[in-house]
């Protein structure tokens, strides 16, 4: 009996080619996410990146979401687009996230101020519409992902409890525990973990943009002007 392949080239390819002319089609885009993550974690087991291996993950699915609309299928299969795409992520995401800079007493030093400052730390204004905001993203997402109607019940509890998990914050400080608690809703283990990669991965969205509100609101109340150079490298 033949192996079951892990990522489906022709398969993935034709979806690309689709959405090549489709680029606001976001339940195509996340089955192409979700079907590529196998991919991803066979560069992170080929490279031994198991150290830093859930944050790749991530840094690889936002990565993806940016580079999804610039494949050209004239260039060639989606194979050789996306493995390339990954593995360059995988390089340098590492490297910066095992950097000799990136010491231990930071993380500490947010720990005790976590454990010192407890639950009111998020009880401001400015926290709760972005708590908000992730939790309306959350939903969003969530609705665009193919799921057959005999399982939509137990697909929508999920979401729930994964935005649960984010108030909360076990889905930052003790991942494991949610992806069992998931797994007891009677959820696949790849497809909870699909869930929480791209729970993560919107969150972080979200708070990237609320910095960059922050940072634009600041610019307004100074009168500081950011030059055309500095907008030339945005994304």
């Amino acid at each position: 009996m033949s192996k079951k392949k892990i990522f489906d080239n022709a398969k993935v390819t034709k979806l690309m080619e689709e959405y090549a002319h489709h680029k606001k089609d976001v339940k195509l885009r996340d089955r192409i996410i979700r079907l590529t993550m196998p991919l991803i974690s066979a560069a992170i087991s080929k490279k031994r990146y198991y150290r830093n291996r859930d944050d790749l993950r991530q840094e690889c699915v936002v990565k993806l979401l940016y580079a999804l609309p610039k494949y050209d299928p004239s260039r060639g299969k989606a194979f050789a687009f996306l493995w390339t795409t990954i593995c360059n992520t995988c390089n340098t995401q590492d490297q910066r996230l095992t950097r000799n800079d990136l010491s231990l007493s930071s993380d500490e030093d947010v720990m005790k101020e976590a454990e010192t400052n407890g639950h009111e730390a998020f009880d401001t204004p400015e926290n709760r519409h972005i708590l908000n905001t992730i939790s309306a993203s959350i939903t969003t997402a969530f609705d665009s992902f193919d799921v057959l109607d005999e399982n939509r019940k137990l697909h929508k509890r999920a979401c729930n409890k994964i935005k649960k998990f984010i108030v909360n914050g076990e889905l930052f400080y003790n991942r494991d525990l949610v992806i069992r608690k998931l797994r007891k809703l009677g959820l696949d283990r790849k497809v909870v973990q699909f869930y929480v990669d791209r729970s993560l991965v919107l969150v972080r969205q979200r708070l990237l943009e609320a910095k960059d509100n922050v940072l634009a609101l600041s610019v307004r109340k100074t009168g500081t002007t950011v030059s055309s150079d500095t907008n030339s490298g945005a994304l």
